[in-house]
C-alpha cells in the first residue's frame, strides 16, 4: 500500500508532481496560485480532476463550466479540451487512466511509427512554404523559473502555436542496474512535468513523454509523431560536453535537417547566455 498526505505535499507553482505511473494509471498533483490558471488543454486519456483545496473554476472547450472547492470532482472524456482557473490558491488531483492513453506516442505501434514517419516527412517538406509553429522541446534539464530562459528560446515559445515535450531517461553507466534505470526514469517524468508546467504557464498548448532511454531514439520517436518545424534543446551544463564530444547536436541537425535551438543549464537551474546556439539549417 502507498499513500500521500497531498494537502502537506512541498509543491512548486505550475510544478506538476507525480505521486504514481503504472501501465494502468497516472497520479498527479497541481499547485496553481491564486489568480492564474492551466491553460486550454488536453490529454489522451480520461481524466479526473479533484479539487483538493482552493476555489477553481473549471471550463471546457464547449462553453461548460463549473466553479467549486474542495471535493469537487469532475470527468472529462479522452481529448476533451478543458482549463482550470484558481480564484484563491489551490491543488488539484489529476488521474489519468490508461496511461499512456490511445494515441499517445508513447503508445503507438510500429505501424502507427511508420505512418507517422511518412506523415513528419511530408510535413518537413512543407515547412519550408508554410509558417507552421509546431516546436519539440527536448529537456535534458529544466531551469528553475521561466524567467531564466533566454530571449530567442522564450521568443519561440511564445511563437510555437503546439509545443510537444520529450524527456530523455539518461541512465548512466551503471545503467544496468535496474535502481539506477528506474531512479533515471523517475527524474525524467519528474522533469517532463516540471517542463510542461513552466510551457503552461507561458501559455503554451503543451503535451509531452518521457523519452526512450537512447537519446537519438528519443529524438527520432518524438519526430516521427510529433512532425515538428524547430527543435529546442535544454541541456545540463555539466554534460554539455558530452553532447559535443560525441557529436549529438551535429547528429540531430544533420539527421532531420530541423532548425535547432540548444541553451545548457547548470544544476541550480540558472542558464548561461553564452550557451544559447541557434541555428537555422
Amino acid at each position: 500500500m502507498k499513500t500521500w498526505d497531498i494537502s502537506t505535499l512541498d509543491l512548486r507553482p505550475h510544478a506538476p508532481q507525480i505521486l504514481s505511473s503504472t501501465d494502468d494509471a497516472r497520479a498527479i498533483v497541481i499547485a496553481i496560485p491564486a489568480g492564474e490558471s492551466m491553460q486550454d488543454h488536453q490529454v489522451h486519456e480520461r481524466a479526473w480532476v479533484t479539487v483538493i483545496e482552493g476555489d477553481v473554476q473549471i471550463a471546457t472547450a464547449a462553453g461548460e463550466q463549473i466553479t467549486g472547492s474542495s471535493g469537487l470532482l469532475v470527468e472529462f472524456d479522452p481529448r476533451e479540451r478543458h482549463a482550470v482557473h484558481a480564484h484563491t490558491d489551490a491543488r488539484i488531483l489529476l488521474l489519468l487512466t490508461p496511461w499512456p492513453g490511445t494515441g499517445h506516442p508513447g503508445a503507438l505501434t510500429v505501424e502507427a511509427k511508420a505512418h507517422a514517419r511518412q506523415q513528419a516527412a511530408e510535413h518537413v517538406a512543407m515547412a519550408t512554404h508554410e509558417h507552421v509553429r509546431r516546436l519539440l522541446v527536448v529537456a535534458d534539464a529544466a531551469v528553475a523559473d521561466v524567467d531564466e530562459l533566454p530571449p530567442p528560446v522564450r521568443a519561440q515559445i511564445d511563437a510555437a502555436a503546439e509545443v510537444y515535450v520529450v524527456t530523455p531517461s539518461l541512465p548512466g553507466r551503471l545503467a544496468w542496474l535496474a535502481t539506477q534505470v528506474n531512479a533515471s526514469r523517475h527524474a525524467a517524468d519528474e522533469r517532463l512535468d516540471t517542463t510542461l508546467g513552466q510551457m503552461q504557464s507561458l501559455g503554451a498548448t503543451a503535451s509531452g513523454i518521457t523519452g526512450d532511454d537512447s537519446t537519438l531514439t528519443a529524438f527520432s520517436d518524438a519526430v516521427t509523431a510529433f512532425a515538428p518545424d524547430h527543435i529546442l534543446i535544454a541541456l545540463r551544463s555539466s554534460e554539455h560536453a558530452n553532447w559535443q564530444e560525441h557529436g549529438l547536436i551535429e547528429q540531430v541537425r544533420e539527421r532531420f535537417g530541423l532548425p535547432l535551438t540548444t541553451y545548457a543549464v547548470d544544476p541550480q537551474g540558472h542558464v548561461a547566455p553564452s550557451s544559447t546556439d541557434h541555428r537555422t539549417s
